[in-house]
């Protein structure tokens, strides 16, 4: 923000626009923390654009100002909201049910959602699959628009593949127990005509 006639700028007024659905006019401009009469610097402005990010509901944000008549200066918050969920589906999956997965990932219908809200629920979902012995799952998120301006579909893609097996265990530099009595105390078994013989991450660990 540039001195006005070589003296720190004052905020004439402020002006909220851009695509609000859900977030109050009033809340961006308690959290800008800027008021009329107030000197504008580069550093106060930073901070509010820290602020409104800080929300986590918006995903772009610029701040502008304007010189008036008057020499103030016209403060222009500009904000577009993420979307909002409208549901969540998923697509390839027989191993676990939609339920399941959608309790574990916790994103609430209404809520605004965010690229990270995608990437954790991504996470937990593969987490979920390794936990079942499906190391080599793949999961991919994606947004689809809903019939409501701003709010979406988050639909998730999965490709199982195929569950992970124990062929064999191997122990070494044992030298106190016999190999034989050591596996038999393990609850992770090799894979055999009658038994299944799954990886499980926690059963392993």
């Amino acid at each position: 923000v540039p001195p006005v006639h070589g003296q720190a700028p004052t905020v004439s007024s402020i002006e909220v626009t851009g695509k609000l659905n859900r977030v109050a006019e009033s809340l961006i401009r308690s959290t800008v923390g800027l008021s009329e009469g107030v000197e504008l610097s580069q550093e106060n402005v930073q901070e509010a654009v820290r602020s409104l990010e800080n929300l986590n509901v918006f995903e772009d944000i610029q701040i502008w100002a304007e010189e008036d008549e008057a020499g103030g200066v016209k403060l222009i918050v500009v904000v577009e909201e993420y979307p909002a969920l409208e549901g969540i589906r998923f697509k390839g999956h027989t191993e676990i049910k939609d339920k399941e997965m959608k309790a574990a990932i916790g994103l609430a219908e209404g809520q605004v959602i965010t690229p990270r809200d995608i990437t954790r629920g991504r996470q937990t979902i593969l987490d979920l699959y390794k936990e079942k012995g499906y190391l080599r799952a793949t999961v991919t998120g994606k947004l689809f628009d809903a019939e409501n301006e701003g709010e979406v579909f988050l639909q998730y893609d999965i490709d199982e593949g195929k569950k992970v097996k124990i062929a064999r265990i191997d122990i070494h530099n044992n030298t106190a127990f016999d190999d034989g009595k050591i596996n038999k105390q393990m609850e992770t078994k090799e894979n055999r005509w009658w038994r299944k013989g799954e990886f499980k991450a926690e059963t392993f660990q």
